[in-house]
C-alpha cells in the first residue's frame, strides 16, 4: 500500500511475485529500500526523485 500526502509517499509493506527475471536482484533491493518507509518526492521531466529524511536518495529515470 502507498499513501500520498502532498509531496510525500508513505510505503507500507511491499511484496512481489518471485518470478524469474533478469533484474530480480535489482527489484528486490528496491523493494527492500522502499518497504515501510516515507519519502518526499519530486518529478523532474523524466525523473522521479525520492528523498528519505536520512538523506538517502532514489532516482528513477524513464527513457
Amino acid at each position: 500500500m502507498v499513501d500520498l500526502n502532498e509531496n510525500q509517499l508513505d510505503f507500507g509493506t511491499i511484496s512481489s511475485t518471485r518470478m524469474i527475471c533478469p533484474d530480480i536482484e535489482v527489484e528486490q533491493q528496491l523493494l527492500k529500500q522502499l518497504s515501510g518507509k516515507s519519502y518526499q518526492f519530486k518529478i523532474n521531466s523524466n525523473q522521479l526523485v525520492l528523498l528519505e529524511t536520512s538523506g538517502n536518495k532514489i532516482v528513477m529515470e524513464s527513457n
